[in-house]
């Protein structure tokens, strides 16, 4: 499970920061925040965006029917957790090389 957790961690929180900092998906984000205000402050949060990749990509890893909610609670903190210091550490890294996402 831990392996599980560290995986889906670092490919939510890489989703995560791409949708809600890159440049290619400035049209994503404009967007939303003309659908609703809520949308675009989801569209420009990574935080935000990792807990609802997170609960997507657990629905989409586990057989959730057969496990207890507590668990799929645990996993999902768990891979929000991961997911935030892989968007923060993704986001140090691209402020130091003077890069824009």
């Amino acid at each position: 499970m831990l392996p599980d957790v560290l995986i889906l961690g670092l490919a939510v929180g890489a989703a995560a920061t791409t949708l809600t900092q890159s440049r290619i998906f400035r049209w994503l984000q404009t967007g939303a925040q003309r659908l609703h205000p809520w949308l675009g402050d989801l569209f420009n949060c990574a935080y935000c965006m990792g807990h609802w990749l997170a609960m997507l990509a657990i629905a989409s890893w586990y057989d959730a029917r057969n496990a207890p909610f507590y668990e799929m609670a645990v996993l999902w903190l768990a891979v929000t957790g991961v997911a935030a210091l892989t968007s923060g550490l993704i986001g140090k890294l691209f402020s130091k090389a003077g890069n824009g996402a």
